[in-house]
């Protein structure tokens, strides 16, 4: 019968495909979290939202074991289809029924404002996830960074990332280069260089993103010299400008492009 019914709704048979859902939903049948899913992909293609949102109705009253399931796919459905109310609804009402927000969804959560909505929505994201005690990882940290880039926001760039910590170690060198590209962006070069033996004396080692950040800063505005003279990690006084070494066989360019 799923079989049928995935059959109708991917080829938009929408009532035939529904009228077997509803057979199913209120029979002892034992349903396949996959056939569920694969029926809300297909609503959703159609937007078929309140389709969808009877559907998470039905599974909470007939199979609660699924519930949390559904709960999350549909939230990541709606948020990749910038339906965010939708999305700030379904998990509002996942949380309502007892369900936690884990790190994956708060992630996700704030990367689909980032992208697609405003900078306050995206920040009250980003608290909700503070106040739920989860960690921001890379892809979020990248994507509000990205989001105040792109408005110009990077004072507040700046807060946030120290906000979120600077000495974080899971994240590398991304906080401390993103801190770095606001200042260049922003072509406050003494901040720049401040910042940047700050992150050497915070132990952090110079990458070929943190190197290309400041050649392309100080090179802009005609300092390209005291990039030079600038101290380095590793190479001892007068060499930081130069770029790590890479293995022989593998040596790359003087000037890297650099990804965020």
């Amino acid at each position: 019968m799923t079989t049928l019914m995935l059959y109708n709704a991917n080829n938009r048979f929408f009532t035939q495909a529904d009228s077997i859902w509803n057979e199913i939903i209120n029979s002892s049948y034992n349903l396949d979290i996959q056939r569920i899913l694969g029926l809300i992909d297909a609503y959703i293609e159609g937007r078929l939202f309140d389709e969808v949102i009877q559907i998470i109705h039905q599974i909470s009253l007939r199979h609660p074991q699924l519930q949390h399931q559904v709960y999350e796919y549909t939230i990541s459905c709606f948020g990749k289809i910038r339906e965010l109310e939708l999305m700030e609804n379904i998990l509002k009402d996942m949380v309502s029924n007892g369900f936690p927000v884990d790190s994956t969804m708060g992630n996700a959560y704030i990367m689909y404002y980032s992208h697609f909505d405003s900078i306050p929505m995206m920040e009250n994201a980003y608290k909700l996830l503070k106040s739920s005690r989860l960690l921001v990882e890379k892809d979020g940290i990248r994507a509000i960074s990205l989001a105040y880039i792109r408005d110009k926001k990077f004072h507040t760039l700046g807060n946030f990332l120290r906000d979120v910590g600077l000495g974080r170690r899971n994240a590398g060198n991304l906080l401390w280069n993103l801190l770095l590209l606001s200042y260049a962006a922003n072509f406050k070069m003494k901040s720049l260089q401040r910042e940047f033996l700050n992150m050497l004396e915070a132990g952090f080692e110079l990458d070929f993103t943190t190197f290309n950040i400041r050649v392309v800063a100080f090179s802009k505005m005609s300092l390209f010299w005291d990039l030079h003279l600038s101290p380095g990690p590793a190479h001892g006084p007068g060499h930081a400008g130069r770029p790590p070494r890479a293995p022989r066989r593998q040596r790359a360019p003087y000037l890297y492009l650099f990804e965020i």
